[in-house]
């Protein structure tokens, strides 16, 4: 079947699979570098992304927590689905030696996240479905958050958003990143505050040069 890209409606022919979930499934397009997924042609999921949530995502600019970019529509015009820009797996690098890296290099992986955490809690955009899902993000040496599918819009106020979200992000990566006494540093830094990050913990507590493995040894 033949899709259509981007408001130049670019044709489209699914032909490289690269994933697949519960919505849908995800090919490759080598000539623009970007996964396109495609929404299951019958979805009773009550959680998929409209066409005008896909658009509204596409209007804030991130660079680790993918957003749609260009929209998917069939030959009748109907939305289908969007593309975002594919990030390569590196197999080489594991998450499980993030424990041992300098701090200062953590807080260069660990804030790119939090940037665009901050531009999307300004939009009152809330991520979801990624502590438990660890086929939606990419960890290549630095983290990517690769699937939109589950994200929304929240009617709170933009703080109360960027506190549910910093809450999610910190789980995230103590989780994925660090594993290490996950519980109790999590119970740490909501103990400094709602919007009180790892990479501020990080930068309070750590000595120069210290590895995180160093750290929780102090501790």
């Amino acid at each position: 079947m033949t899709y259509f890209i981007g408001e130049e409606k670019e044709k489209f022919t699914p032909e490289t699979l690269i994933g697949y979930g519960e919505e849908g499934k995800v090919f490759y397009k080598k000539d623009t570098n970007e996964a396109v997924k495609i929404f299951y042609r019958f979805n009773s999921l009550l959680s998929e992304m409209s066409l005008a949530e896909a658009i509204e995502m596409s209007q804030i600019k991130t660079s680790h927590i993918l957003l749609p970019q260009r929209m998917v529509y069939d030959e009748r015009d109907a939305f289908e689905g969007y593309t975002t820009p594919f990030i390569r797996q590196d197999e080489t690098i594991k998450e499980d030696e993030l424990q041992y890296y300098p701090v200062e290099k953590l807080m260069k992986i660990f804030s790119a996240l939090y940037q665009d955490i901050y531009a999307i809690s300004d939009k009152r955009l809330i991520i979801n479905d990624i502590q438990d899902n660890e086929e939606n993000h990419i960890f290549n040496g630095m983290f990517y958050l690769i699937d939109p599918g589950y994200y929304y819009f929240s009617n709170k106020s933009s703080e109360d958003v960027l506190k549910d979200n910093i809450k999610i992000i910190n789980m995230f990566l103590c989780h994925y990143a660090l594993g290490f006494s996950e519980k109790k540093l999590l119970t740490e830094l909501k103990r400094r505050g709602l919007t009180y990050t790892l990479c501020d913990y990080l930068k309070d507590e750590a000595k120069p040069e210290e590895t995180f493995m160093s750290l929780v040894r102090r501790k």
